[in-house]
C-alpha cells in the first residue's frame, strides 16, 4: 500500500456535473450528479460537498445532489465539492465548484423579497438594485443608491428617453455621484450607465444584436470606431422586479475616451428630422441655422456650431458627385455607408433622420480654422453614426 507523505499531489478529478440547465426558479427541483472528468476514476474517488443550503442534501454513495427550492432561495448558488481518492493515496483533496441560479419569482403568494447586498445574479446576469423615494421624471436627476454587486453607489438617476418615457417599462439614466461604476464584461468604471427598457421588442435581443453588429463591422475592416458597449441586466427598483434591460454606454465624452478617441471633441445628436445635412429643414424652408436640428452633446464652447455648419454647407452647396469626391476632407465615407447600411438591414427607420451622433475630433489650438476641421481622420478619430428604434405589437407578461 502506497503511504501518504506530504509530497502526494491532489488527485486530478476535474469535478463536472449533468446539470442540463443552470437555471431555475424558486419552487423548482434542482437534480444533479456529480462525477471526474480528469485522472482520477469516478468510481475511485470520494465526494464531499461544503456549505449545503438549507433542505439540500447530498448522497455520497450516489454522488447526488437533491434540493427542492423555496420562496427565499433566489441567488447564485455555488456548491464547493472536495474530492479524494478512495485508496487513500492522498490526503489533499481536488476541489470543484457546481454552480447554477436560483431567479426570485415575486409572483408567488409567499415570496420572500431578496436582499439586493446578495442577490447579484440572476440566471447569470447581473442585477442593478435601485432604491429612491423620489417620484421620477425625465426632466431632472432625484437621488438614489445603486447596489451594485453588494456594494452600494450613490446615484443621480432619471428618467431616459421622450416617446419611450410613456412605456409602460421606462428606461432609466444613472450618473455616478461619488464613485464611477465598474462593468467587469467591460472592464471599465463609467460615471453614466443607461438601462434601456426592451419593452418595444418582443424578442429583447434586437437592440442588442445591432450594436454588437456594428462593432464587428468595425472588427472585420481592422478599425477603430465608436461602438456603443452593451450588457443584459435585470433591475429591480425599490424592491419591485421591473425585469430584463440593456445595460449601456452614454454616449459622452468618457464613452469616446475609453475607446481611444479624443475626449475634448464635439459630439452632436441629431434630434430631429431638420439634421439633414441640407440648406433647408424638413419641410423645404430655409434653414435659420445650419445646425437646425443638432444638440451639442459635448465640446466647448457649447454654443459653437460652426464645425457642424461648415459640414452641412459643403453637403447643402455640393452635388452628389462632390459630395463623393470631395468626402476624404470630411467624413470616411465607407464607415457611413456601413452604418447606412446597418439601418437598412435593422430596418431603424427613425435614424435615417434623426437619434443619430457626429463626433468630430479635431486639433483645439486650429479649431478656428474651418478649413482645417476634419470630419473623419484626424490622429485616427472618425465620424460615427448610430442609433436604433423600434415598435411593440404585443406586450407579453412573463419573466422579462
Amino acid at each position: 500500500m502506497k503511504l501518504k507523505g506530504a509530497g502526494d499531489p491532489a488527485p486530478d478529478c476535474a469535478v463536472v456535473s449533468d446539470l442540463a440547465d443552470a437555471n431555475f426558479l424558486e419552487g423548482d427541483a434542482v437534480h444533479f450528479t456529480v462525477a471526474c472528468s480528469g485522472a482520477l476514476s469516478t468510481e475511485g474517488a470520494r465526494f464531499t460537498v461544503d456549505g449545503l443550503p438549507a433542505g439540500a442534501a447530498f448522497d455520497a454513495d450516489t454522488r447526488s445532489f437533491a434540493w427542492t427550492t423555496g420562496p427565499a432561495d433566489g441567488g447564485r448558488i455555488d456548491l464547493s465539492f472536495s474530492v479524494l481518492p478512495l485508496d487513500d493515496s492522498s490526503d489533499k483533496p481536488d476541489r470543484g465548484t457546481v454552480t447554477f441560479w436560483v431567479a426570485d419569482d415575486p409572483s408567488r403568494a409567499d415570496n420572500v423579497a431578496v436582499s439586493p447586498e446578495t442577490y447579484t445574479e440572476e440566471w447569470g446576469l447581473p442585477v442593478v438594485h435601485i432604491a429612491t423615494s423620489a417620484v421620477l421624471n425625465a426632466a431632472t436627476d432625484s437621488e438614489a443608491t445603486v447596489t451594485w454587486y453588494g456594494r452600494d453607489y450613490p446615484t443621480g438617476m432619471q428618467i431616459h428617453g421622450k416617446t419611450s418615457a410613456l412605456y409602460p417599462k421606462v428606461s432609466y439614466r444613472l450618473k455616478f455621484t461619488d464613485e464611477e461604476l465598474p462593468i467587469p464584461s467591460w472592464g471599465v468604471t463609467r460615471d453614466h450607465l443607461l438601462l434601456i427598457s426592451t419593452f418595444h421588442d418582443n424578442s429583447y435581443v434586437r437592440q442588442k444584436f445591432t450594436y454588437d453588429l456594428w462593432a464587428a463591422i468595425a472588427d472585420y475592416w481592422g478599425q477603430s470606431r465608436l461602438t456603443p458597449r452593451t450588457f443584459f441586466t435585470v433591475v429591480y427598483l425599490n424592491g419591485s422586479y421591473l425585469g430584463l434591460y440593456i445595460g449601456e454606454d452614454r454616449l459622452d465624452d468618457e464613452w469616446a475616451d475609453h475607446l481611444g478617441f479624443e475626449r475634448d471633441a464635439n459630439l452632436y445628436k441629431a434630434v430631429d428630422p431638420d439634421a439633414n445635412c441640407a440648406l433647408t429643414d424638413q419641410y423645404g424652408a430655409e434653414k435659420s441655422s445650419l445646425h437646425k436640428g443638432y444638440e451639442k452633446a459635448e465640446g466647448e464652447p457649447e454654443d459653437d456650431f460652426s464645425d457642424l455648419e461648415a459640414l452641412v454647407e459643403f453637403t447643402g452647396n455640393s452635388s452628389p458627385e462632390a459630395i463623393i469626391s470631395g468626402s476624404p476632407d470630411w467624413i470616411d465615407l465607407n464607415e457611413w455607408m456601413d452604418a447606412l447600411a446597418l439601418l437598412f438591414y435593422a430596418n431603424g427607420e427613425d435614424s435615417y433622420v434623426k437619434n443619430l451622433y457626429l463626433h468630430h475630433a479635431y486639433d483645439r489650438w486650429a479649431a478656428a480654422r474651418e478649413e482645417d476641421a476634419d470630419w473623419t481622420d484626424y490622429e485616427g478619430e472618425k465620424a460615427y453614426v448610430y442609433a436604433w428604434v423600434a415598435e411593440r405589437a404585443t406586450h407579453f407578461n412573463e419573466r422579462q
